[in-house]
Formats: structure tokens, sequence, C-alpha cells
């Protein structure tokens, strides 16, 4: 582990990460909730001396905003602990909404949320600095100081602009849509709305399905036929040394047709990656071309007339050994998800994570939605994946 005090880390705010500052100011909720979910004993006094250890070691969640820079503050999120009661929606916790600092900070906060049968400790950070794998390289080091273990550390203060060089060696590729005009209709409800709150329905399936971003936009394509989608794609994998808590996750984007199967989308999901397609973003002309909104007035009013420059996010975390990562001698891990966040220009979220032989999936969407709506569209997106493993 390198060492750096919380409060000598300092970085460039990343371009990516711009977009999601700008998304907050627009009312909506750029906040990723990474959930572990278990059952034993989490000692909240052990929790809050691990999680100093593992700021000290990731000072890139210790953060507050200054200029285009992001600072150390040198103070770890703080831990709250709450219960729920019998017949309570545990989503709808207060802690769950309360809107993160970032300019004074904090840009985290943990909770451990009990019902009395089962813990939930949620890691809740603002996506304007870092991304899902950054978190997870957070929560990594967290279970690790918990097991008494070093932490592995995150004090790279490299910016999305660091694998510019990789951009530069191949063509753009044209967005699969030529600009924000000619947005989509939320298949959810409405439209956007100031007073909205996030929203999640989740559900859990028997088994592993591998390529679950290809079998939620096959899906997608038969629901909603041309339904442009946003993949996050994180940047790390061209250069695995990196070690940041930071967003350098940049957008993939994709169209979702009636009539592709999944191995389909799946083969042009590789071919785009291959390419470098998600490159394109942290490219200076990209900005000319952005097909989610290229003006401050086209983000302000994106959904609001429930058009929307962007139907779904989907990511997929793919397998995690929670057992291995996330296991202590007195609490096992039972389930992991997201909560996902909300953007102006995305109509829903969905998130999937597989966990010792089960895939939770869980769709992010705003309050003025639909919630039977929500429910059902995750249920066809449930059929979808089982009937096709059935059918391979």
């Amino acid at each position: 582990m390198k060492n750096m005090t919380a409060a000598q880390y300092s970085r460039r705010i990343t371009s990516i990460e711009r977009g999601y500052l700008n998304a907050a100011t627009q009312g909506d909720n750029p906040i990723i909730s990474f959930v572990i979910e278990g059952r034993g004993r989490l000692d909240p006094q052990e929790l809050e001396r691990a999680i100093v250890v593992t700021s000290r070691a990731n000072p890139g969640l210790s953060v507050a905003r200054k200029g285009k820079l992001w600072l150390g503050t040198g103070e770890p999120p703080a831990l709250e602990v709450h219960t729920t009661g019998a017949g309570e929606e545990w989503t709808d916790h207060p802690f769950l909404h309360t809107p993160l600092d970032l300019v004074h900070g904090p840009v985290a906060s943990v909770g451990l949320i009990s019902d009395g049968h089962v813990d939930r400790l949620v890691i809740r950070v603002s996506h304007a600095v870092a991304d899902g794998r950054g978190i997870e390289r957070w929560t990594d080091d967290l279970f690790r100081a918990l097991r008494g273990e070093e932490p592995a550390g995150s004090t790279s203060t490299v910016t999305d602009q660091y694998f510019l060089s990789k951009a530069r060696r191949r063509p753009a590729p044209d967005a699969p849509w030529a600009s924000p005009g000619s947005p989509q209709p939320s298949p959810l409800g409405a439209g956007r709305d100031d007073a909205d709150l996030p929203r999640w329905s989740h559900v859990r399936l028997d088994g592993d399905f591998p390529f679950m971003t290809a079998r939620i936009i096959s899906r997608l394509g038969d629901v909603c036929p041309g339904a442009r989608v946003l993949v996050p794609v994180d940047l790390r994998r061209h250069d695995p040394t990196i070690d940041s808590t930071a967003n350098l996750s940049a957008p993939l984007y994709m169209e979702a047709r009636p009539g592709r199967g999944w191995r389909e989308v799946q083969g042009r999901i590789l071919r785009a990656m291959a390419n470098g397609d998600e490159l394109r973003a942290i490219m200076a002309r990209f900005v000319a071309s952005n097909p989610m909104a290229r003006s401050l007035e086209q983000a302000r009013s994106a959904g609001r007339d429930g058009l929307f420059p962007c139907t779904a996010i989907v990511s997929d975390h793919g397998r995690i050994d929670a057992d291995h990562r996330y296991a202590l001698p007195e609490w096992r891990p039972e389930a992991v998800f997201t909560l996902p966040m909300l953007v102006p220009y995305a109509a829903m979220f969905i998130s999937s994570f597989s966990v010792n032989g089960r895939t939770s999936l869980t769709l992010g969407h705003r309050s003025s939605d639909s919630r039977q709506r929500a429910t059902g569209f995750l249920q066809t997106i449930v059929d979808a994946v089982q009937d096709g493993e059935a059918a391979a």
C-alpha cells in the first residue's frame, strides 16, 4: 500500500465527473448505494474503526470540491446505524435519500440498516467522485480492515484524460443515434419532476446468468423498440495497474432492436469494446456530438415531458465471490447489489450482480413513475432471462 494522507490527496475533477456535477444541479440524485446484505453480527464500533483505516488507504472518498479539484479533507465517511420495523420498506428510509455535500463534504456515507433478521451494509457515494468499481475497491478494503488485514489502497490521482493516449490510437466511432433530438417516451411514467426521489424495484433469480447486459438489452429491444441504452465501461480495463476509486466509467452507446437475441447483442458489445468505442466520450470533439445533451438547456429540459434521450442505463457487475471478499467470522453475506442512481437524461437504471448462485436485478426509477409499471417491467426482463436460459 502506498503512503498518502487523506489531507494530501488532490486530483482534477474528470470530464466524466463534471457531467454528474451538472446532473446534481438538475434535481436528480446521482448517488450510488452499494449494498451488502447478510446475517450475523456487524459491530458498529469495529465498523467505525475500519472506516477510518479504509479512508486513509483510499482517500478519494474523503474529499470536497474546490474549483476544478477534489481535495482531501481527512474526514472519513460517517457511520449511521438504523433499524426498520415490521412492514416498513427499508429503501424508503431517509438515510437513503439524504443529499451529499460535494462542496464541503462528506461525499460518501455508510449505513448499517437492520430489520431484526437481515443486516444491510450500505455505502452511499456520489457518482461525481467514484464509480461502481471504485466503490467496490473501497469496500474490499473495508472488509480487509475488519479482518485485520492490510488494505490494498487506492491512491492514484489519474483522471479519464490519462486514457486519451488510448483513444488517439483509433478513430472515434459514431454514436448509434445522431443527436439528442427525437427522444423516446419512458415506459415507466409521465416524466421527470423536480420533486422526484429515487425508487427501486428489486428481484432475485436462482442461478448465475452470464452476459446480463446483453440479455437486458435484448429484452428492451422487444419491449421498447429502438430503445437507447448506455452501458458504463470501466476505463481501468485499458490499464489494470490503476489503483483509483475515481469515476473512470465511460459510456458505451447501444440501440436495442426487436428480434435481436442476447447472443447477437453480446457480439455487438464485444466488437464495440474491442474497438474501444467507450473512449470517444473523453475525446474533446465528443462535446459536439454528445447524443445526450449538447447544451445546458437540453440538459435542463431532458425528461420533463416524459421523453428521454436515453431509455436505460444498464450495468452488470458480474459474479462476485462474496464469501471471499465480504465474509467475517460472525457475519456471512447473502446478497450484493446496488440501488442505482438517477440522472436527468435517462428514464431508468438497471443493475445486476451474481452472488452465491443467485442473481440480483435492481431497477432504479423516479418516485413519480408508476411502481406497478416498474415492477412489471422488471418482471418482463426476469421472464426473458429465464426463458432464454431454458432455450439455450
